[in-house]
C-alpha cells in the first residue's frame, strides 16, 4: 500500500512492542491510542498491524496478539458491535494469525488460546469462523499444533498413488458386468417408405383372389401364365412361354406411304371411263360471240342545271 498521513506514527508504535523485554500494558495501551486515532483507515491500521507480527520474533508475537484484542474492544465500545470494522477486517485472515501464534515459546500457548476462547465467549467470532481458519486446537483443551509438519516425501505419494491405482482396477473386475437390463429400452422406429410400400402392394392383393378363382382348364388354354409372383418371376410348374421374333420398328416414311384403294375408289374411277370426254380449248379458236343485247344506261339530269 502506498504511504499515508499516519504511517510513521503508527509504525513508531508497533516497533515499541517489539523491543521491549517480556509484554508491557503501558506500550499495547500506547499503541492502542495511536491506532485508534486513525480509525478512519483502518484498511491501513490492519494491514500495518498484521504484517508486523507475521514478521516478528516468536516471542513478541503475544504482544501483537494482545493489541489486536485492545484494537477490537475499542472499536467496539466506541462505534459498538454493528459498526465494528476491526473485527471483520482482522477476521480475514485469522488463518495466517493463528498459524503465526503456533510457533510462540510454549510459554505463551496458553495465553493465546486464552484470547482466542474470549473472542468466542463475546461472539466476537464464532466457533465455525475459528475452525474454519484452521483454529479448532486452539479451542480445545489439549496442546496447540506446532504446524511444523515435515511434508510428504516423493516416495509416500508414488506408493499413495499406486495403492489408488491397484484400489480401482479391482473394484472393475469386482464390479458385475452390465446386461441388458441395465440398458433402457430402444424404441423401434417404422420402416422407411412404410406407406409406399402399403400403396404398391394393395392391387396384387387384390388380384390374388381372382386369378386364384380362374379355373384350370382356362388356365392351360392361355399361352402364357395368368398370374406372377410379386418380384415377377413365373410360379413353378407352368410352361414358357416360345421365343418369338423381335418386332421391326417401321420408320415415320412408311407410316406416309398411301393406303391400299378402297371400293368407293374403284367405282369413281370406273364412273370416269364412262363419261365422254370433253374437247379441249384450242389457242387458234375465238370465244363464241354473245348475242345478249347489252343494257342500255340513261343519265337523269336535274331542271334546275
Amino acid at each position: 500500500m502506498s504511504s499515508w498521513k499516519g504511517e510513521e506514527e503508527l509504525k513508531g508504535a508497533l516497533s515499541s512492542l517489539a523491543t521491549a523485554k517480556g509484554v508491557s500494558a503501558n506500550r499495547i495501551k500506547g499503541a492502542t491510542v495511536a491506532c485508534m486515532k486513525w480509525s478512519k483507515e483502518y484498511k491501513r491500521v490492519v494491514h500495518a498491524v498484521e504484517n508486523v507480527m507475521w514478521k516478528a520474533d516468536v516471542e513478541h508475537r503475544l504482544a501483537y496478539m494482545y493489541l489486536i484484542d485492545a484494537l477490537i474492544r475499542a472499536s467496539q465500545t466506541k462505534f459498538g458491535d454493528d459498526k465494528d470494522h476491526f473485527a471483520k477486517r482482522f477476521g480475514l485472515h485469522m488463518h495466517h494469525t493463528l498459524s503465526a501464534c503456533r510457533k510462540v515459546p510454549d510459554d505463551h500457548k496458553s495465553n493465546v488460546k486464552k484470547v482466542v476462547v474470549e473472542w468466542k465467549k463475546r461472539g466476537v467470532y464464532t466457533a465455525q469462523e475459528i475452525e474454519e481458519a484452521g483454529g479448532a486446537d486452539f479451542l480445545g483443551d489439549g496442546p496447540l499444533d506446532s504446524g511444523d509438519r515435515p511434508p510428504p516425501s516423493k516416495e509416500k505419494i508414488s506408493s499413495l498413488l499406486d495403492s489408488l491405482q491397484k484400489l480401482k482396477q479391482q473394484h472393475q473386475q469386482d464390479a458385475p458386468p452390465a446386461t441388458d437390463r441395465d440398458q433402457p429400452p430402444r424404441k423401434e422406429s417404422p420402416p422407411r417408405h412404410q406407406y409406399d410400400i402399403m400403396s404398391a402392394s394393395a392391387p396384387i392383393q387384390r388380384l390374388l383372389p381372382v386369378l386364384v378363382a380362374v379355373p384350370q382348364s382356362i388356365a392351360q388354354q392361355t399361352p402364357r401364365p395368368l398370374s406372377r409372383l410379386s418380384n415377377g418371376s413365373m410360379q413353378s410348374g407352368q410352361p414358357m412361354p416360345p421365343n418369338q421374333p423381335p418386332r421391326q420398328r417401321r420408320s415415320r416414311w412408311e407410316d406416309k406411304k398411301p393406303s391400299a384403294p378402297t371400293t368407293s375408289s374403284h367405282q369413281d374411277q370406273a364412273k370416269r371411263h364412262d363419261d365422254p370426254p370433253q374437247r379441249k380449248l384450242d389457242v387458234d379458236d375465238e370465244p363464241a360471240e354473245d348475242t345478249a343485247p347489252a343494257p342500255e344506261f340513261t343519265l337523269e339530269y336535274d331542271d334546275d342545271n
